[in-house]
């Protein structure tokens, strides 16, 4: 990373301490600090990444789109992907705005140590290795569901790869990373990290992705609702754990 790079993103999170209240954080207990780990949280609009970036109570690092991290397309995504169809601003104006803020925001991301998902399929792969990457340093992941869609909606969906990952995990260092559940609640101030679980390499992978994905869209559903329960080390749903070698 560049100093610059780490510097606009210590300011940017400064300010952002300022602008958004610290959530109440439920089932930190839950959390095996001794092995890296991807948590699995719904986005909550952008509140979500900005409280796993300043208050989660482990160090993790955050899955973000390339589209977000490069100067040149930040510019033209930050236009289209948010200040045109969210903000409602006219396409000029946006664009303007997006042509000086992309810079900023692309070298916070950067100062931030995000992973960088690749959404063009030339450079794929690429995502892929930077997660391996990751788990090979004992880094902890972040992952975020797809749009910022409730975790109560009926299209409420994680991104996709996280289990191929895993698969890999296993393949090139003997394990499967940890997956907890995060519910993020902007309105309640609240987050809930629940019990984790992981692939089990020995059954049907179809099976197990089946279960996993029902898994973690269930606790983060009722996290949302109801932090405390989801995050009770007393929740008798079967996590299907398994043992890290080193």
């Amino acid at each position: 990373m560049k100093i610059f790079d780490i510097i606009v993103s210590k300011i940017v999170q400064f300010f952002l301490r300022i602008f958004n209240k610290k959530p109440k954080v439920y089932g930190i207990e839950n959390i095996d600090q001794s092995t890296p780990a991807i948590f699995m949280s719904n986005h909550e609009h952008i509140y979500g990444p900005v409280a796993t970036t300043i208050y989660f109570p482990a160090k993790t690092r955050q899955w973000a789109n390339s589209m977000m991290t490069e100067k040149k397309a930040c510019r033209k995504y930050l236009a289209d992907a948010f200040l045109i169809p969210m903000a409602k601003f006219k396409p000029c104006i946006a664009r303007l705005i997006g042509n000086i803020m992309g810079g900023l925001v692309s070298a916070a991301l950067r100062g931030a140590n995000t992973i960088v998902s690749y959404w063009d399929p030339a450079r794929a792969p690429l995502s892929f290795k930077n997660g391996l990457d990751a788990i090979n340093n004992g880094d902890n992941q972040t992952i975020f569901a797809q749009g910022r869609y409730s975790p109560q909606a009926d299209n409420f969906q994680f991104m996709q790869g996280y289990l191929t990952l895993c698969k890999m995990s296993n393949k090139q260092f003997g394990f499967t990373p940890k997956l907890y559940p995060v519910a993020i609640n902007k309105d309640n101030l609240t987050c809930a990290i629940g019990k984790p679980t992981s692939l089990d390499m020995s059954l049907s992978y179809k099976a197990e992705k089946a279960r996993i994905n029902q898994y973690l869209k269930d606790r983060v559903m009722l996290g949302y609702i109801d932090p405390q329960k989801m995050a009770s080390p007393n929740d008798s749903n079967i996590t299907n754990e398994n043992s890290f070698a080193s």
